[in-house]
């Protein structure tokens, strides 16, 4: 199976195919401007791929999940914003998220971006959709405004983990009574996807 993979945001950005467990890149970057070093694109490309793995799925169909199981059709915006109510969660996981009985959640794709945090990422980075490209650059930004970008590109995990455990619920460490999976589970899945621990 192949996944296509958009890394960095602006400029920065390149496109990488996932294959049998490793990313190559497909056009070299943005404007053709090759990396001296795309070692660090290819850790970003594992990060992305462990948050899937526990957030949605590593498969393509996890760009069109919704919260709760459910799918959407297109990619002209996040679901909630073309109407999708969103998930009742239980009443548990709205008081450990700090919210009363009956709140939802609107997280989508595959890595179940919530409507708020996705108005906010797609005026920032002039994202056009919610296709997987915009996606995949919505939680690298993520990623980057949480200061864990430079641990993931150096293979310091665990400690993009802890920086990052607020934003995924599935990472240990968050508040949030969702399944979560072991720091164990998360460094496996990182390296398991192409990544290298330091």
């Amino acid at each position: 199976m192949k996944t296509a993979l958009l890394v960095g945001a602006g400029v920065g950005m390149a496109l990488f195919a996932f294959s049998g467990g490793a990313f190559a890149s497909v056009d070299g970057g943005a404007g053709g401007d090759v990396p001296a070093d795309p070692a660090p694109d290819y850790q970003t490309g594992a990060a992305l791929m462990a948050i899937r793995v526990f957030e949605s799925n590593s498969t393509d169909s996890a760009y069109t999940l919704l919260n709760g199981g459910g799918r959407f059709s297109g990619f002209a915006d996040h679901p909630a914003a073309l109407g999708w109510g969103g998930t009742r969660l239980s009443d548990s996981t709205c008081r450990a998220a700090g919210y009363g009985p009956g709140c939802v959640s609107t997280a989508a794709g595959a890595y179940q971006i919530i409507l708020p945090t996705w108005k906010r990422l797609k005026n920032k980075l002039g994202l056009i959709d919610f296709s997987p490209e915009s996606q995949d650059a919505a939680a690298v930004e993520l990623i980057r405004e949480n200061g864990a970008l430079a641990d993931v590109q150096a293979g310091n995990f665990t400690a993009a983990i802890n920086k990052l455990s607020h934003v995924w619920a599935s990472m240990p460490g968050n508040y949030a009574a969702q399944r979560q999976g072991s720091l164990t589970a998360w460094l496996n899945a990182f390296t398991n996807n192409g990544g290298a621990l330091a």
